[in-house]
């Protein structure tokens, strides 16, 4: 991708390099959310049980009790570090794609695609104003899409969303 991304310097106004530059970052953006859910399941995970435990009664079991599992902790640590590690991947691969998106979309301002795909991508980002921009122009370039109705769903939960934020509730 890095490729691609120098193409992309190189050609700044090349759609097509932008395209597909974009559908790489989207495809990235999946895999590290995967990653995310997935560190996130392990970190729920503990390799302790009761089971495995001494009993409290006896005193070997009392003299173990409050030390922590060197092998839980590891795991614990482990999966702290890889979660930590894919949400970072995951949130600078958003704005990352979010960036080409609106590169693409100053480009072709009357392609519907670019618009919605911009929206999509800076709703992913956490970029509520951005996605609602590109959501209302998405609107008004194709208003009878298939997708129109789901859009203005969107649009009004993120306007909804974008309004609690700004008054503070």
């Amino acid at each position: 991708m890095s490729a691609l991304q120098h193409l992309s310097q190189l050609q700044p106004k090349d759609t097509d390099v932008l395209q597909e530059l974009a559908a790489q970052q989207t495809t990235l953006v999946r895999n590290y959310s995967n990653d995310v859910t997935a560190a996130s399941s392990l970190a729920g995970l503990s390799t302790s049980s009761s089971s495995f435990q001494l009993p409290s009664t006896t005193a070997l079991g009392k003299a173990a009790a409050g030390v922590a599992d060197p092998i839980d902790s590891a795991v614990q640590q482990s999966a702290s570090t890889a979660q930590s590690t894919a949400q970072s991947k995951l949130t600078l691969t958003e704005k990352a794609a979010e960036g080409t998106f609106k590169k693409l979309a100053a480009l072709t301002p009357k392609d519907a695609t670019a618009q919605i795909q911009l929206g999509q991508a800076a709703q992913s980002a956490g970029d509520a104003a951005t996605a609602i921009k590109a959501y209302k122009a998405f609107l008004k370039l194709a208003p009878t899409d298939p997708l129109a109705p789901t859009v203005k769903q969107v649009l009004k939960s993120l306007s909804g969303s974008s309004t609690a934020a700004t008054s503070g509730g």
